[in-house]
């Protein structure tokens, strides 16, 4: 065709703009294979050739200008104007040329001449009636009435229309249809919603004798026949009686003629017709996924649609529904939260393939499984009904060649698959790219059915196992591991990392992995293996249609996860339990195997779809937006890809089945699927203790931080020794699963992935939990009871825990939080009989309280002074010698650091911070807690004042700030250059975080989650360090150490300890940070959280120190004493009761600090 017309099969709906409303819309529906009269369009660009080779643009744009909307007259005057100029021009004669050669080829002497206008048939403004049409066209007056169509833009009704919609100012334009006219023997309209009740469940028909001009004239009263869609079956039927009808006259008009009795007033349709009628219509609605108002006609035992545009009439809730009635939630059980694209989600919606359902005895249910918002999945109860019939059948029988025949049929299908993809190549064609979704639906039909055989095996599993006296955390104690290529995969790495030990490498890869690596590829032999495999497993980390292959790196990240453990015996079934476990042990290695030979069927063909996408010029994750019937329109691909590709982002998408159709769709309207989501989507159910039931997966108990994987996207944040929560595991999560602590899932059964591999890894696992990834969130620390198959969160335990505020500081951020708990700790129990407590950092980006549990650290307390009362003189004067030594060797350490390059503070990372934690220790905690252990007369200290002259000596010599500054912060700087991350960033992470990135190469933990951390609360639970950014935990953890009490609050006065007696009045001045000393003038008030050596300036100048903390033995107290000034510390509220600027009372006669002045 040319540039000025198109054939209907050459046109779609996106082509609106060149062909109009009307025309798009047969073009759409021609395609789709509906019924339509053959016909051709005459293009837009047709009548704007028109217009600019006759000089009629700037004349119309003036005369349109004199409307007003309000005065008809200027209406009708501009519309005659302009008609006659267009009717009188001369039509350009190449144009009149083509329009009659295709006239020609439609081979027959009347056709319908219609006008489409380019901005008609929307769902918000419907041009219907507004321009012209003429019917009975023959090749004497087809140019004349194309022209009257371009001319009927401008008639009276269609301007004043288009300026009522506010379109004056919109560029519309008309193309003309061209359409063979049926010989309608009926006709009629019809609305797939009901216009008037709005009931999504019926359409309405509209059947009368002759032409359908009569009816939408309104010059008959047509026959009125309401269908309900679900069940089908017609409802009403309010016959008319029609006297006449309008039908082609002989000399090509149309003429009225007389209809006698009996037959004007029978029934116009039979309900044979009614009903096949009403399946076309659905066809329309569910293809376009909106209702329609249709135009129709009845010729020759066959209906035509000669016309079809959206209802802008309905409500916009009525229109937010016109999906498949059957997509109804009593329809469906609700599977979980599994992410993935429309793409995959499209292979599993597609999932019946009839040839192969016959071959297997597969019940034969199409509308079975969709998909919602990125991973939000259901599948039809009818669905399930039919495998747990066949199942319970097949168990019966005790069929276990059944489930031999479905894994050999998988063989031979995968077989046939794989020799497809290795023949493929790159090369971008419509006929290998069907063949490549062909295969991808046949392994998809795998994938599908033994997830349902699976699922509706378990319960008959656990049946079986309850009568034989078997419980069911012990089933899976009678069934062997399936052999799966996992497995395989496993042991082949177990013999790699011995060959590698062998040769006495892999020592070396500890030390000095580039080493390692270099001499690894030297060896023949070993690169060799480790290629093989490599080349072998590259499918393992590729889940639907997204993934790397598996590399070296990975390897050898996996070989040093792998532990070694004495598998568990197999029992012996008891008598009548046997057919069961054999069943049982084909039904889980057909689970695996259907995942993973779909696995490696998507690695193999990524090379063409990548090909494809570069084609297409999009990237490959934007092809996965598509469904594989939306990448080619006939043999070319399709040009709509970008515009569906930016509706669908942030999972905006709803993959659906039509039964109706027998075809999977896909609908990105917002509306529809926010319908959906409101009507689908569960409410997430938690107990009231916050555990959460599941299925016993692989027994065992394990402690840990919750790391919630939903897809391939999130595995960056997985670290060892973190629960892993997902919505299912699959191949590529093996790596995920070697590094975690237990594994808990949404969904599966007994024979799935995760149990089974967690039972060859020997992780305690729960499986079938239905909401974990939406109870649980990434840093919750959670005990795994996998004995029993249940997830207790241990953030209750959080909560409960009689906290008290210890240090307020303005960051102390997780890098030294884990620095001193796992180092100091230890140090302090040998040193001097303590230990660390629970405690836990509320962080802010201004503020951070270190809080420690009320009832350890008076246990701590009690262990520090029996351990000194038990300590000679002599002893306890080695223990402060020691401390001293450190102390003066500590400046010459610092300078020492300083004049480190970079590369030498990473390298040195393990012996530095061992340094740094024990000069921590000696100079700041242990004389910190000595003095705060004497200070009480619960235990006779027989060396009380030797301790006290050693711990004031050294608490005056404290190195904490200037360790952080000289040595910490030049380490953390380091790292941050050599890992291209701010230095801030550094401080969010922990040293294990740290120590996991040097061995990596890379960050072991995502820049996000670091800036998330910015304001969190962090804490040990056992040797681990957990997260929450749960703003509720860290406002109850918050207010129940700072609970200022009332009195405080009503009289501005608080109490604490005497440090140093005296009576001072003055100006506050609060100090969080070293920088605010700058405003501390002479005979102020100093008030802070703390003090320490940085702020001896401010503290040689203040009149008075009063802090929230510290107690005797603080450095506040030993400067206050030193330099002889009222100190009152440990007041806790001063911080929160006295305002910068008030005039404050420091009573350190009496421990007591009021304020007599609030500032202005």
């Amino acid at each position: 065709m040319t540039e000025n017309i198109k054939l209907f099969s050459e046109i779609s709906k996106d082509d609106a703009a060149s062909a109009g409303g009307k025309g798009a819309s047969l073009g759409e529906m021609t395609q789709a294979g509906i019924p339509v009269p053959p016909g051709f369009v005459v293009l837009a660009g047709a009548f704007e050739q028109f217009l600019e080779e006759t000089d009629l643009l700037a004349e119309i744009d003036t005369i349109l200008h004199t409307v007003q909307k309000e005065e008809m007259h200027t209406v009708e005057h501009a519309s005659e104007k302009i008609q006659q100029l267009i009717l009188e021009a001369k039509m350009p004669a190449d144009i009149a040329a083509e329009i009659e050669k295709q006239f020609k080829g439609l081979d027959t002497p009347y056709v319908a001449v219609r006008s489409s206008a380019t901005a008609e048939d929307s769902l918000s403004a419907a041009w219907a009636g507004q321009l012209d049409s003429y019917l009975n066209t023959t090749a004497d007056t087809l140019l004349q009435n194309v022209q009257r169509c371009w001319a009927s833009l401008f008639t009276p009704r269609a301007i004043f229309y288009r300026f009522e919609k506010d379109l004056h100012t919109t560029k519309i334009s008309v193309a003309v249809v061209v359409q063979k006219m049926v010989e309608s023997e009926v006709s009629g309209i019809a609305f797939s919603v009901h216009p008037v009740t709005e009931d999504r469940n019926q359409l309405i028909i509209e059947a009368g004798f002759g032409l359908g001009e009569a009816i939408v004239s309104g010059q008959i009263t047509p026959d009125s026949y309401v269908v309900e869609k679900n069940p089908r079956r017609i409802i009403d039927v309010s016959p008319s009686t029609q006297s006449r009808a309008l039908y082609r006259a002989a000399n090509g008009g149309n003429e009225w003629k007389d209809i006698a009795e009996p037959e004007a007033s029978s029934q116009v349709l039979t309900e044979e017709r009614i009903l096949e009628l009403a399946g076309l219509i659905l066809n329309i609605e569910n293809h376009y996924g909106f209702p329609c108002d249709i135009e129709w006609a009845f010729e020759k035992g066959t209906f035509y649609i000669v016309q079809s545009r959206p209802i802008t009439t309905l409500s916009s809730a009525s229109q937010a529904t016109s999906l498949p009635l059957s997509l109804d939630p009593k329809n469906y059980t609700y599977v979980g939260l599994y992410k993935s694209p429309p793409s995959a989600l499209w292979y599993w919606s597609s999932w019946y393939d009839a040839e192969l359902s016959k071959e297997l005895d597969i019940p034969e249910e199409f509308e079975a499984y969709f998909g919602l918002r990125g991973g939000y999945n259901w599948c039809l109860k009818k669905t399930e009904e039919g495998f747990k019939e066949l199942v319970a059948a097949k168990v019966e029988a005790g069929d276990v060649g059944y489930f031999d025949s479905i894994y050999a049929t998988l063989d031979r299908e995968f077989e046939h698959a794989e020799t497809f993809a290795k023949a493929l190549g790159t090369k971008v064609e419509r006929t290998s790219y069907e063949e490549l979704v062909a295969h991808g639906r046949k392994l998809a039909f795998f994938c599908f059915i033994n997830w349902q055989i699976s699922q509706q095996f378990d319960p008959i599993f656990k049946d079986a196992a309850q009568s034989a006296g078997i419980s069911e955390d012990a089933i899976q104690s009678y069934v062997p591991l399936p052999k799966t290529r996992l497995n395989e995969q496993h042991d082949d790495v177990v013999e790699i990392k011995k060959m590698i030990e062998l040769k006495g490498l892999w020592e070396l890869l500890k030390e000095d992995a580039t080493k390692a690596i270099s001499e690894m590829q030297s060896d023949s032999e070993l690169q060799g293996r480790i290629d093989r495999h490599l080349k072998t497993y590259a499918w393992l980390n590729i889940q639907n249609w997204i993934g790397e292959p598996l590399t070296l790196e990975k390897l050898l990240e996996q070989m040093t996860l792998i532990t070694s453990h004495e598998a568990d015996p197999i029992k012996a079934a008891p008598s009548g339990f046997e057919k069961y476990v054999h069943i049982a042990e084909r039904i889980g290695k057909l689970r695996n195997a259907g995942i993973e030979d779909f696995s490696i069927y998507m690695h193999a063909v990524m090379p063409h779809l990548e090909q494809l996408a570069e084609r297409a010029g999009i990237t490959y994750r934007d092809l996965l937006l598509l469904t594989p019937l939306e990448v080619f329109s006939g043999d070319s691909l399709a040009t709509d890809m970008r515009e569906k590709i930016s509706r669908r982002q942030n999972d905006n998408w709803c993959v659906y089945p039509n039964l109706e159709t027998r075809s999977v769709e896909i609908t990105d309207d917002t509306e529809v699927i926010a319908n959906i989501a409101e009507r689908f989507l569960p409410k997430v159910e938690v107990s009231e203790d916050g555990s959460i039931k599941g299925q016993v997966g692989n027994k065992g108990k394990a402690i840990g931080p919750v790391r919630v994987i939903i897809a391939t996207d999130d595995f960056h944040k997985m670290r060892p020794g973190d629960v892993l929560v997902t919505p299912m595991t699959t191949p590529d999560f093996v790596l995920l699963m070697q590094q975690a602590a237990a594994i808990v899932t949404d969904m599966g059964g007994l024979l799935c992935h995760a149990a089974i591999v967690s039972r060859e890894l020997n992780k305690p696992c729960v499986i079938d939990t239905k909401f974990a990834t939406q109870i649980l969130r990434d840093g919750d620390m959670v005990e795994v009871d996998a004995d029993n198959g249940v997830v207790r969160p241990l953030i209750n335990e959080i909560t409960t825990i009689d906290w008290e505020l210890w240090i307020r500081r303005q960051d102390q951020p997780p890098f030294l939080i884990s620095l001193w708990m796992p180092m100091e700790g230890p140090m302090m129990a040998s040193r001097i009989g303590g230990g660390f407590t629970k405690q836990l950092c509320l962080r802010y980006a201004d503020d951070t309280l270190w809080i420690r549990s009320s009832s350890d650290m008076k246990q701590l307390m009690r262990n520090i002074r029996e351990f000194l009362a038990g300590q000679s003189s002599g002893a306890l004067a080695t223990l402060f010698a020691t401390a001293d030594t450190i102390a003066e060797q500590t400046p010459e350490f610092m300078k020492e650091v300083q004049r480190y390059p970079e590369e030498k503070l990473l390298s040195d990372f393990e012996s530095l911070i061992k340094r740094v934690v024990e000069i921590a220790f000696y100079t700041t905690s242990m004389p910190y807690f000595a003095m705060e252990a004497i200070g009480t007369d619960e235990v006779e200290i027989p060396n009380a004042e030797q301790i006290r002259t050693g711990a004031e000596k050294l608490r005056a010599t404290s190195f904490y700030v200037e360790l952080k500054t000289k040595v910490l912060d030049r380490i953390v700087r380091a790292f941050a250059k050599k890992y291209t991350i701010d230095a801030h960033l550094v401080f969010s992470m922990t040293v294990d975080e740290m120590r996991e990135t040097m061995k990596a190469g890379m960050l072991a933990v995502a820049s996000s989650e670091l800036v998330s951390r910015e304001n969190c609360a962090h804490w040990y639970m056992g040797d681990k360090i957990v997260f929450s950014t749960d703003p509720k935990l860290m406002e109850t953890l918050r207010n129940k150490v700072i609970d200022v009490p009332d009195d405080a609050k009503s009289t501005r006065s608080v109490k604490g300890a005497v440090a140093f007696p005296g009576k001072v009045t003055g100006t506050a001045r609060i100090v969080m940070v070293p920088a605010d000393m700058a405003k501390v003038r002479k005979g102020d008030i100093l008030v802070a959280p703390t003090t320490n050596p940085t702020l001896m300036p401010a503290l040689m100048t203040c009149g008075a120190i009063v802090t929230d903390e510290g107690g005797i033995a603080s450095h506040a107290a030993i400067v206050s004493r030193e330099l002889r000034k009222p100190c009152v510390v440990g007041t806790k509220y001063a911080t929160h009761i006295i305002a910068e600027g008030d005039t404050v009372e420091v009573d350190a006669d009496q421990g007591i600090v009021r304020v007599c002045l609030p500032s202005t």
